[in-house]
C-alpha cells in the first residue's frame, strides 16, 4: 500500500486565543462612543434636524398623522418623541439618541462579523474578523457623522443590519417568505426599505446552493452593512 500523499489541511488557530481578543470589545465600544459624542453639540441644528424635532414635539398619534402625509415613516420620530421627554431640547442631548444607535451598530457588526467568519475560521480568527469589522465601522467618518445628527440615519443602519443578520449565519440564505416578512417592517423606519422585500426575494431565488464566506468578505460586508 502506498502512503497517502494528499496535503494535510493547515491549522487555522490564533496564537493568542480568542479570550484576549474578546476582552477588547468593551474598549472598542468605548472608542466608538467617544468618537460619536466628541463635539456632538458644536454644530447648529440644520433644516432636516429642525424638522425632526418639530415632528417629535407632537403627540404620538399626531406624529402618525403627520408622517402619513409625508415621505418619512414614523418609527424614528416616535422614538425621538420619547427620548426628548427624557433629554430635553438641547442639541447635544437630542443627538445622543443617534450616537447610541451608532454604538449598538458597532456591537452588532462585531457579533455578525464573528458569526460569518466561524464557517471557515477557528474561533480566535473569527473573533479577530469581527473586531476588525467593528473597528472599521467605529472609525468610519460617515458612520460617525450619521450618529451625530437628529435624523434616522443611524437607526436605519442599525435596523438594516438587524434585518439582514439572520440570513448571514450560514452559507444558505433564508427562504423567500421569511426574508420578506423580516423586510416588511423596515418600511416603518426608512422609506427606501420598501425595496427590501423584492431584494430579499431575488437574493433567495439566486442562492440555491451554499457558497463559502471568506474572512475578508465577512469583514468588508459587515463593516459596510452589506451581506
Amino acid at each position: 500500500m502506498t502512503a497517502d500523499r494528499r496535503p494535510q489541511p493547515v491549522s487555522r488557530r490564533l496564537p493568542s486565543g480568542g479570550r484576549l481578543l474578546t476582552a477588547i470589545v468593551p474598549a472598542l465600544l468605548l472608542l466608538a462612543f467617544a468618537l460619536r459624542v466628541h463635539r456632538i453639540g458644536e454644530q447648529r441644528v440644520w433644516w432636516d434636524e429642525g424638522w425632526s424635532v418639530w415632528v417629535a414635539r407632537f403627540s404620538s398619534l399626531d406624529i402618525l398623522r403627520q408622517t402619513g402625509n409625508d415621505v418619512h415613516p414614523p418609527l424614528y420620530f416616535e422614538l425621538l418623541h420619547l427620548w426628548r421627554a427624557l433629554s430635553g431640547d438641547e442639541e447635544a442631548a437630542l443627538r445622543l439618541l443617534s450616537a447610541f444607535f451608532g454604538v449598538l451598530t458597532v456591537a452588532l457588526t462585531y457579533a455578525l462579523g464573528r458569526r460569518m467568519a466561524r464557517g471557515t475560521l477557528s474561533s480566535g480568527f473569527a473573533t479577530l474578523a469581527g473586531l476588525l469589522a467593528a473597528l472599521f465601522l467605529a472609525v468610519s467618518r460617515f458612520a460617525i457623522a450619521w450618529s451625530q445628527e437628529i435624523r434616522m440615519y443611524a437607526l436605519a443602519m442599525l435596523l438594516g443590519l438587524l434585518l439582514t443578520s439572520p440570513g448571514c449565519g450560514n452559507c444558505a440564505w433564508r427562504p423567500t417568505g421569511d426574508a420578506s416578512s423580516r423586510a416588511g417592517p423596515g418600511c416603518n423606519f426608512s422609506s427606501w426599505r420598501c425595496f427590501c422585500p423584492g431584494r430579499s426575494t431575488l437574493r433567495a431565488a439566486f442562492s440555491a446552493r451554499p457558497r463559502p464566506r471568506p474572512s475578508l468578505w465577512a469583514i468588508f460586508s459587515t463593516s459596510t452593512g452589506r451581506c
